[in-house]
């Protein structure tokens, strides 16, 4: 986390689980997954691993928004001997902590949680605080001995995690260095998945809500990587869910080596339905798709009005790089029409469609 707040914060929770009897490590590994860090690890020897994602906002409530963002970062810390837990400094309501918990298998300790596990404790008084320098954020906050002038309003907007009025970064660039790292095949596949889950964010984040990973379906075996919902007030996945009579927008992630085959197509196909309002897959992959995988999806369009689209490495560049120039434009309503990276998909769909045979 960038600001003091968000390092005081920090070193508060680690404090309090060391007064509550837990082992503390910070930046640490998370037990049996080495590509996953944790911001604290805790072990006591009576109780599950804890790997704790600490999250701070300026707020004393944590919106709907930010939680959405939140929840899915920690829950990939989780494993089968490792509890994921998210300590907030907001205060979070019961409805939405529920939805949260049960919606990705982790643990929430919000605000009230923490003041009352340090209640009684000299850390309580730090807690309190710290929570109440907050409150007058951005004018002033104290630090040890000193006090430390606010950073300009954007900084303290960007420590909001994903609040209602965070600018929009420009990160493209860094999303496609991160993508060119990720080693194709098995071994990747989860950093793949989970930075595609990102990439997504960014390109369509405005138009595609509630990202649920890996959801199941009724026969408790069939699995799709990332599913979402499409908000009303889209052009362009509202009309195309429209003419697909579609709910819901699936991602596939494939990080193949080489080009998914018509096997994949096959496999992925008997996953959608059209009775379910599940007709529309984008297959993301790290090259192109065989000739023959493309034939295959067509057939499946032609005899079952399933629409499979793929998107590979640089297909997915490019829409990046479109996005970090629609952002760079501000308010240009020509500079945010002329580099909406839905056309892209569109001009996909489009030729997908226009080549398909009879």
């Amino acid at each position: 986390m960038s600001s003091r707040f968000g390092f005081r914060f920090e070193d508060l929770v680690a404090e309090l689980f060391k007064i509550l009897g837990y082992g503390v490590e910070r930046e640490a590994s998370v037990p049996g997954n080495d590509i996953r860090t944790a911001d604290i690890i805790a072990r006591k020897d009576t109780e599950i691993v804890k790997a704790i994602e600490v999250k701070w906002t300026h707020r004393s409530d944590v919106y709907l928004r930010v939680l959405r963002q939140w929840a899915p970062d920690v829950a990939r810390l989780k494993t089968e001997d490792v509890q994921a837990l998210l300590v907030a400094s907001g205060n979070i309501d019961q409805s939405r902590r529920d939805w949260a918990e049960n919606e990705f298998g982790i643990k929430i300790w919000d605000r009230a949680d923490i003041l009352e596990a340090a209640h009684g404790t000299p850390l309580q008084m730090l807690l309190e605080r710290l929570f109440e320098e907050a409150e007058h954020w951005p004018f002033a906050l104290s630090e040890g001995n000193g006090v430390i002038a606010a950073a300009n309003s954007v900084e303290a907007t960007q420590d909001e995690g994903g609040a209602d009025d965070l600018p929009k970064q420009v990160r493209g660039e860094l999303l496609i260095e991160r993508l060119d790292d990720i080693q194709k095949g098995d071994d990747g596949a989860k950093d793949y998945e989970n930075l595609c889950e990102e990439i997504v964010d960014y390109l369509f984040g405005d138009a595609l809500a509630d990202p649920r990973k890996q959801a199941r379906l009724d026969d408790k075996l069939s699995i799709l990587d990332i599913v979402y919902r499409v908000k009303s007030h889209s052009p362009f996945w509202s009309a195309l869910t429209r003419d697909f009579r579609a709910r819901v927008i699936v991602f596939e992630c494939k990080n193949y080596d080489g080009p998914i085959g018509p096997m994949q197509v096959f496999t992925t196909e008997r996953y959608m339905s059209v009775v379910a309002l599940r007709p529309i897959c984008f297959v993301l992959s790290r090259t192109t798709a065989h000739k023959h995988a493309k034939i295959a999806a067509q057939g499946a369009m032609r005899e079952t009005g399933k629409l499979l689209i793929f998107l590979d490495d640089e297909i997915i560049k490019k829409m990046l790089r479109l996005r970090d120039a629609q952002i760079l434009g501000g308010e240009d309503p020509v500079a945010w029409s002329n580099n909406e990276p839905t056309e892209v998909l569109d001009q996909e769909i489009y030729d997908f469609l226009a080549t398909m045979p009879r």
